[in-house]
């Protein structure tokens, strides 16, 4: 006897990827939050700021090891449970670095946050690929790199905001509960695996399975995948972009600009106007115009 599978209807585009985006601005601004409170974290803990700036270091290098390991997942479980249970365990990370009283400690606690952060892009990607109608996937994926791109500065307003407010330990407490809150969001908003109601025929997200994640299945394709040169320099693009992207934070954090005015880079509005002249006494020798 042959049973007829199901065929999921396309995710609700609107809502979909309303949710989504906004999730990965959280996630991703994770990366950046310690960027504005790093005078008062290197005063909480005793240490230098240039020490405190390992924060940032240690939750994006173990945020993009995971991503070598939570896109294979996803194959595996399906794409909501790895989202869903990257996002709960996250709550969990997000209050140990709260509650972390020195520099091991919250380095240690910053590593498990970039961990449990990274159970979210690869699988969110993959499920607009899948579950948005074609004719909007392209606008879909877009909008999700935006969210990724605009947590830079969304996530070092909102930080420098609470911050000076009430504490840089209160950034990741609200941290926690917005977790906990797109964590239950995106359950009800997601689709459930197919493999819950039956394979669709049209279906490239295979069936949420127990089958054993080996190490021969994890990393095989991306070794296949690094062998491509026009990948590999693709590859290499990204991280040369993105890691002055964040460099150039860092440096401002580290290195403010000299104004007479207060430094307010990330808040004040003439912020671009202040650092232009700081990043050109910098980078641009004399006599070059």
């Amino acid at each position: 006897m042959t049973t007829v599978p199901h065929v999921h209807a396309p995710a609700p585009p609107g809502r979909t990827i309303g949710a989504v985006c906004a999730v990965g601005i959280l996630v991703v601004g994770q990366l950046y939050v310690v960027l504005p409170v790093l005078n008062r974290i290197a005063a909480d803990w005793d240490t230098s700021k240039s020490a405190a700036t390992w924060t940032t270091t240690a939750f994006g290098l173990a945020y993009g090891a995971g991503f070598l390991v939570t896109g294979p997942l996803s194959d595996r479980w399906g794409r909501r449970p790895v989202i869903v249970g990257g996002l709960a365990a996250s709550v969990i990370s997000s209050l140990l670095v709260a509650a972390a009283p020195g520099l091991v400690t919250g380095l240690s606690a910053r590593i498990l946050q970039g961990l449990t952060a990274s159970f979210f892009a690869p699988a969110a990607f993959a499920y607009l690929s899948e579950r948005i109608a074609p004719e909007r996937r392209i606008f879909a994926l877009t909008c999700l790199t935006s969210s990724f791109l605009g947590a830079g500065v969304v996530a070092q307003v909102l930080a420098q905001l609470i911050g000076n407010a009430l504490g840089w330990r209160v950034i990741f407490v609200a941290g926690a509960v917005a977790f906990a809150v797109s964590a239950v969001t995106l359950r009800v908003v997601l689709q459930p695996p197919r493999g819950e109601a039956g394979p669709a025929p049209d279906s490239t997200e295979p069936a949420a399975t127990a089958r054993s994640v080996t190490p021969s299945a994890v990393f095989g394709p991306f070794l296949s995948l690094l062998r491509q040169s026009r990948l590999a320099l693709l590859y290499l693009s990204c991280l040369a972009i993105l890691g002055s992207f964040v460099g150039v934070y860092t440096g401002i954090q580290l290195v403010p600009p000299t104004v007479s005015a207060p430094a307010t880079p990330l808040c004040s509005p003439c912020g671009p106007v202040r650092f232009r002249p700081w990043l050109r006494s910098r980078c641009w020798p004399d006599g070059w115009g």
